[in-house]
């Protein structure tokens, strides 16, 4: 994160490091906070780098690795981020 704190102070010569770091972290919390917001399959784009979409990832069958038991793995919500074709 120090690398892209540089990268805004660097891009405009007006703003401290301190002030980078800020508008850096104020910007994550907006995403985390988009992304708590969101209900399962709804979705945002970030600035043209990709999407995320919360999913509901379905309860499928596992094996405990220690006892080799199987075990069901409940159904659970997960955000997915499909990354933009621009930077593939």
């Amino acid at each position: 994160m120090d690398n892209l704190i540089e990268k805004i102070q660097n891009t405009n010569n007006k703003l401290s490091k301190k002030e980078a770091k800020e508008i850096l972290e104020s910007i994550r919390e907006e995403i985390i906070d988009s992304l708590n917001e969101l209900e399962v399959n709804e979705s945002f784009n970030l600035f043209g780098l990709g999407k995320f979409k919360r999913v509901l990832r379905k309860e499928k069958l596992g094996v405990n690795p220690k006892t080799k038991e199987r075990i069901i793995i409940p159904e659970k919500e997960v955000i997915k981020f499909k990354v933009s074709k621009k930077l593939l």
